[in-house]
């Protein structure tokens, strides 16, 4: 009874000790995904406000609105003179956007307006001008940016329209006297924020849309995660569910720049949840075998033997 009673005690105090493990493990878990989303989430916010303010100088230059406004009023039909003055506004803006190119992570910085047929920018070379041309008659951004209450667009990553490569890029437009003024910056930047060498084979970041569409990884699978896992995170995302943990996935999410973007940490707990098993495992076996072995009481026989005495005569 002794041994059974301190076999119960020693089990329940593991079991105890295992629960609480697991009760800290994942507190920490989500203490240090918190801080790793933060951290990104605040870079990613970062990269976007560095194009931002290179689009909002560009737009408050007097010098290159005043040249715009010109611009977009001239007559169809040109003078000589006409001719150099077009000629001597398009140095004033080539001059200006060149003058942007102040942060070493933006490739190019365009200005074009769909309806006066014009496209001007500075960076990487374009050389196809007929693609320039008919990516400018089929271009909606102006269309979208007045879909939306702000006064950027901010767009995450797709293929540049106007290079006609490979080339994903991301993207912030903005508009000054209906003239179109984009900030381009290669993906690059984006995914060397996002792939963290500490995530290993459980960790990834997932970044959607306003619309809760995923754009990050760019036409990739995650994963960590199978997509229908995947499937669900972002259900669940959307319904309001800001982060989540279980023995087989885990997810926690931010928002940034005015919740036009949704920033995940989605990981992978099956191969944590069965280490941690394992731990609970092994410290119930380890107390069963340190438990003294049990030696039950020697049990005296029922069966009496009677000596029989007889004095001699």
């Amino acid at each position: 009874s002794v041994a059974g009673i301190f076999l119960f005690i020693a089990l329940f105090v593991s079991l105890l000790f295992s629960m609480t493990s697991l009760k800290n493990a994942k507190e920490n878990d989500y203490r240090g995904s918190a801080m790793v989303l933060e951290r990104i989430s605040s870079q990613i916010a970062s990269l976007y406000e560095q194009m931002d303010v290179a689009a909002t100088s560009i737009t408050k230059n007097s010098t290159l609105r005043g040249t715009v406004l010109n611009l977009n009023i001239r007559d169809s039909q040109l003078t000589q003179q006409q001719m150099m003055e077009e000629l001597e506004k398009t140095r004033t803006i080539q001059k200006t956007l060149i003058n942007m190119m102040f942060s070493p992570i933006i490739s190019n910085v365009l200005l074009y307006n769909r309806n006066l047929d014009y496209f001007y920018y500075t960076g990487l070379y374009l050389h196809d001008e007929g693609l320039l041309k008919r990516a400018l008659s089929s271009d909606r951004s102006f269309e979208q940016l007045m879909e939306t209450r702000y006064d950027q667009l901010y767009l995450g990553p797709h293929l540049s329209p106007w290079s006609g490569d490979d080339k994903v890029v991301l993207s912030d437009i903005t508009t000054t006297q209906d003239t179109l003024v984009e900030i381009q910056v290669p993906y690059a930047h984006l995914d060397s924020i996002c792939r963290q060498e500490s995530f290993g084979d459980e960790k990834e970041i997932v970044i959607l849309d306003s619309a809760c569409r995923q754009i990050y990884p760019y036409e990739e699978a995650v994963t960590v995660l199978p997509p229908e896992t995947i499937d669900h995170i972002v259900a669940q995302f959307r319904d309001g569910v800001a982060d989540f943990y279980s023995d087989e996935y885990a997810y926690y999410g931010s928002s940034i720049l005015n919740n036009r973007f949704h920033v995940l940490l989605v990981s992978n707990q099956s191969t944590l949840a069965q280490y941690r098993k394992q731990n609970a495992t092994n410290t119930i076996l380890a107390v069963i075998l340190i438990l003294p072995p049990y030696n039950p009481p020697r049990r005296i026989s029922k069966r009496a033997v009677f000596h029989t005495y007889c004095p001699e005569p």
